[in-house]
């Protein structure tokens, strides 16, 4: 987990969360903290799924104070669109086996 700040003027390209070398994210989750947040501040959330046909939807979500998302990691591409203030989030992700964090004992 870590907490994202996006500057001004900053975006995500469209991604999977995922890596081709390493599968352990299973879910993605996201909480937004951005206080009255509007869509003229841009750092919309585009997910993109298919329709029953097979075509292509953006789900636009706006990253609204107290607003929690959570996506599978393998299966959904997703972008941030450009930020036009501050964008600040809690980011992390459930994985399907133990990190390799070492803890020091006191």
């Amino acid at each position: 987990m870590h907490y994202t700040m996006y500057p001004k003027g900053a975006y995500y390209k469209r991604h999977l969360d995922q890596f081709k070398t390493n599968d352990n994210r299973r879910l993605t989750f996201l909480c937004y903290l951005n206080e009255d947040w509007t869509e003229k501040d841009g750092g919309t959330l585009r997910l993109y799924t298919e329709d029953k046909q097979k075509r292509e939807q953006a789900i636009d979500i706006l990253p609204v104070a107290g607003r929690f998302v959570c996506f599978c990691s393998d299966l959904l591409e997703h972008e941030v669109l450009v930020c036009h203030r501050e964008r600040y989030s809690l980011t992390g992700w459930l994985l399907n086996q133990s990190s390799e964090l070492t803890f020091l004992k006191g």
